[in-house]
This record gives C-alpha cells, sequence and structure tokens, in this order.
C-alpha cells in the first residue's frame, strides 16, 4: 500500500527521525585540604565518573581521575622579611581529567533517507560506524603559578605556566 499523501508531506516537512539517545552519566568526588601553619597548603581530590555511552565495554564505563595541588606562601615563610612584599605564593598542581569524545558511538546509526517512488519505500544510509576501539579520552594537567601583592597591594598578579597533554595508557 502507497501513502501518497504521507509522502508528499515528507517531501515539504523533511525525513522523520527516530531516535533513542539517551546517555545516562554519574560522577562522584571527593576532595581534602590540609593547611600547616598559614604556609603550606596541600589539597587532594578524585573523581569517579560513570557513563553507558560505551555500550557493553563496561571496562570503560568507569573512569577515576585526581588532582593533587600545592600552595607555599612565600611571604609568611621565605620573603617575611622583605616589607614592600605583602603577599607572595608558589601553586603547583597535577592532575589527570576525561572525556567523552563527540560524534562516537558503539553502534551502527542508520539515518533513513529519501522516499524513493520507484520503490515505494525509503532509502536509508549509515551515519555514523561502530568504534571498537571506544573509550574516554585521558589527558594530563600540570599547572605551575607565583601570585604576588606587592608596595601595600599596589602592584598585584599572577604569572602561570600550564600544560595539557594526552594521558599515557597505563
Amino acid at each position: 500500500m502507497v501513502y501518497t499523501r504521507y509522502a508528499n508531506w515528507l517531501k515539504i516537512n523533511g525525513q522523520p527521525v527516530i531516535t533513542e539517545g539517551l546517555t545516562n552519566l554519574l560522577a562522584a568526588y571527593v576532595t581534602a585540604t590540609y593547611t600547616y601553619d598559614d604556609r603550606y597548603t596541600l589539597s587532594a581530590n578524585t573523581r569517579s565518573d560513570f557513563s553507558n555511552a560505551f555500550g557493553s565495554r563496561s571496562n570503560e564505563r568507569f573512569l577515576p581521575t585526581w588532582g593533587i595541588s600545592a600552595r607555599w606562601n612565600l611571604d609568611k615563610d621565605v620573603l617575611k622579611k622583605m616589607k614592600w612584599v605583602n603577599g607572595a605564593a608558589l601553586r603547583l598542581s597535577y592532575g589527570t581529567q576525561g572525556n567523552m569524545l563527540k560524534g562516537q558511538t558503539p553502534y551502527t546509526i542508520i539515518e533513513k533517507g529519501t522516499l524513493y517512488s520507484t520503490y515505494g519505500a525509503f532509502g536509508s544510509t549509515i551515519a555514523y560506524f561502530p568504534n571498537p576501539n571506544l573509550q574516554w579520552e585521558k589527558i594530563d594537567a600540570y599547572n605551575a603559578a607565583l601570585d604576588f601583592a606587592l608596595f601595600n597591594n599596589r602592584l598585584n598578579g599572577s604569572v602561570g605556566f600550564f600544560i595539557r597533554k594526552p594521558a599515557m595508557p597505563f
């Protein structure tokens, strides 16, 4: 049976799309900070991400990440005799991060194409092929910074440096 009115409506209004794109994400984190003598501060955190976007690859559904940072208040330690220094701190940190790559899927995604009047049916095309190596994108991040306040806080600033690079596989 051919539904010509429906086929004409599709030509005017576009192609129907049927998708199930439900992605579940869950994250949990813990953080802790310790300061000693208002000079040294150490912070640590960890986070775990869970996702169902990896299909049946259960080993890739879970991603633990972590970070550690340290702050040394130089103005309360080695620079405390310099009266023109009102504040100085050295900050260092390292951590791992994870991202999900956009447009990647463990499934074959087929899109319905146009209605072929010759066949009386819709054509289809493969929009995305399954990625057999789908996994979290893992990144290492390194940061270093020097914060300062000088001359009765008339000159304040921060100089920082960071590097982000793909994490080495374990």
